[in-house]
């Protein structure tokens, strides 16, 4: 089930994204969420629901902060292949600071679970 929702997702952010006034909004949204700024408590369950609905648009900066976010275990479980998956998709859109976080990420993670990841991403 994980494979299916995984290449569902790869598929669908393949694209090329093109931000709308509507979707940097969310973002922003999702930011102050995440922060509990410009009047938003904070709760980062609601930003990570709201960069999830960018992310699956193709949205690179939401990609990231989602893969972010499964990597800390902030507002969603943690989850290393969820995270390095998000990533991997920012990254391949030549997003600067996804493409550090994955070399961040294979610094400090033994190579199973990063085998592990990568199959996740395979599949």
């Amino acid at each position: 089930m994980k494979s299916i929702l995984l290449a569902s997702l790869l598929i669908l952010s393949s694209a090329t994204f093109a931000a709308s006034e509507s979707d940097i909004e969310i973002y922003k949204m999702a930011q102050s969420y995440l922060k509990g700024t410009h009047g938003k408590a904070k709760s980062p369950q609601i930003a990570s629901k709201l960069f999830l609905d960018l992310a699956q648009k193709g949205f690179p900066m939401a990609q990231y902060m989602l893969g972010t976010l499964y990597l800390e275990g902030n507002g969603v479980k943690a989850d290393l292949e969820t995270a390095t998956l998000w990533l991997y998709l920012a990254a391949d859109k030549k997003f600067l600071p996804a493409i550090k976080k994955l070399s961040e990420i294979k610094e400090r993670t033994s190579f199973q679970e990063l085998d592990r990841a990568n199959v996740a991403i395979a599949d």
